[in-house]
């Protein structure tokens, strides 16, 4: 019966909460990941200028805080349920470069192309498009010591 409830209940993590308590000289920006089939038994471990910061599965979003001037976010593809013992074996892939503001925000989402292969990337999208496409993605978990998110 409990296996039932767990079932239909989905997560327990609240949908999309806007941060609030941001610096004013940072920038924020939402790491996300809209959901795709393809892709979806693969977890991100994201890095932002070589530091990890977020594990992204499909609808999951990070509100990462940046110091403004250049970002680079790298990943690392990792199978769910996979063992991170040997991380350091897995190569990062580096998904975007971003120049920040103090005091702006920003959506860098994560996309599937596809064509004869499937090509991971993130792209930066405008608040309207970014706000709408976050709506229904679920809290990740931070790496990082010094996060907004509790």
């Amino acid at each position: 019966m409990v296996g039932v409830a767990f079932a239909l209940g989905g997560c327990t993590t609240p949908n999309f909460t806007p941060a609030t308590n941001v610096p004013s000289d940072k920038a924020l920006v939402y790491l996300y990941r809209k959901y795709n089939y393809i892709g979806s038994g693969v977890a991100h471990k994201i890095y932002a200028n070589q530091k990890p910061v977020t594990l992204l599965y499909a609808r999951n979003y990070y509100p990462y805080l940046a110091d403004p001037g250049h970002v680079t976010f790298t990943l690392k593809q990792v199978m769910i349920g996979e063992a991170h013992l040997f991380d350091f074996t897995i190569p990062k892939t580096k998904l975007a470069e971003v120049d920040v503001e103090a005091g702006k925000t920003y959506f860098l989402s994560f996309d599937v192309s596809s064509g004869l292969t499937f090509t991971l990337k993130y792209s930066l999208k405008d608040a309207e498009v970014g706000l709408s496409e976050i709506t229904n993605c679920t809290l990740a978990e931070s790496f990082e010591t010094n996060s907004i998110v509790k």
